[in-house]
């Protein structure tokens, strides 16, 4: 008899219906609003960002500061051209590394200055421990 047992198939069903399940949970989980929600939040956001970085990278291309990195990676290229000595290609290259971390680092302070919002005054005056 090529029958399967009992157990066996009512195993099995269990475990067809518990992939139906969960199928389901996870389907009905991605069409729920919320989920669709905090996907256009996080799309959003990472537009938001990218156009933050797009005119943050514009703003310090046209810098002095992003003006003397162009001339600096310039002036080593042709040094490099010029067969000048590896170790001060180097030191130059990390000198301007320095410079536009350091641009960077202030970019995102303005950045982050500019999303924090304003203490009101009687906020700040609740903040101090009485006299």
């Amino acid at each position: 008899m090529g029958d399967t047992p009992p157990d066996e198939e009512r195993l099995s069903e269990e475990l067809r219906n518990l992939g139906k399940n969960l199928f389901g949970v996870l389907q009905a989980a991605w069409e729920h609003p919320e989920r669709k929600r905090m996907q256009n939040e996080i799309e959003n956001g990472l537009r938001d960002l990218t156009l933050s970085l797009q005119q943050e990278a514009d703003i310090f291309s046209k810098s002095p500061t992003g003006e003397k990195i162009k001339a600096e990676i310039d002036d080593i290229g042709t040094r490099i051209k010029t067969g000048e000595t590896k170790s001060k290609v180097y030191e130059d290259l990390i000198s301007a590394l320095k410079v536009a971390n350091s641009e960077l680092s202030s970019a995102i302070n303005r950045i982050g200055q500019e999303e924090k919002p304003e203490q009101s005054p009687s906020a700040e005056n609740s903040q101090e421990s009485p006299g």
